[in-house]
């Protein structure tokens, strides 16, 4: 029988069965990994945006507050000033008719 000779190149291209259950589970693990950190990034992603939505739906009510607010101060002082004008124009013409 002949002995193999050791220093003659090793031809790899036909893979071992072991070897290519190992690529092929540590091309699997390595994509679950990538999976599981893109989703963890789009959780992360989602979770900014939601409280970014929060901030603005608050800032949103605070503004719709605020702008309520005025427009209802505003509407209280046109009252206000529509009263007395009245009370003015009905003093002018009680003044009126007293010196009548």
């Amino acid at each position: 029988a002949a002995e193999p000779n050791l220093s003659a190149p090793v031809c790899l291209a036909e893979p071992t069965p072991a070897e290519v259950k190992a690529a092929d589970e540590a091309r699997r693990k390595a994509k679950g990994e990538q999976r599981r950190e893109r989703a963890r990034e789009q959780r992360e992603k989602d979770a900014e945006a939601e409280t970014l939505g929060a901030a603005k739906h608050t800032a949103d009510d605070a503004e719709r507050k605020r702008l309520r607010r005025e427009a209802k101060r505003a509407r209280t002082e046109e009252r206000r000033a529509e009263r007395a004008r009245e009370a003015g124009e009905r003093a002018r013409e009680e003044e009126e008719r007293r010196r009548a």
